[in-house]
């Protein structure tokens, strides 16, 4: 969600976004915490809602 309000901020509009080349998702949690793909996958669900085909991109 902060990279998306920091996106909208440089750009004045998220619709000016053409590409989102890759991200990275660092999930912070307790030891017995077993749903990290889970929270990646809502990443990448998050930012194709919000960008469309320009949300699509190389997770890593």
């Amino acid at each position: 969600m902060r990279a998306l309000a920091l996106l909208h901020n440089q750009l004045g509009s998220l619709s000016r976004a053409k590409q989102i080349l890759r991200t990275t998702v660092d999930v912070h949690c307790v030891s017995d915490f077993t749903w990290h793909s889970e929270v990646s996958d809502g990443e990448f669900d998050v930012l194709f809602r919000v960008l469309g085909e320009a949300g699509g991109h190389t997770r890593t």
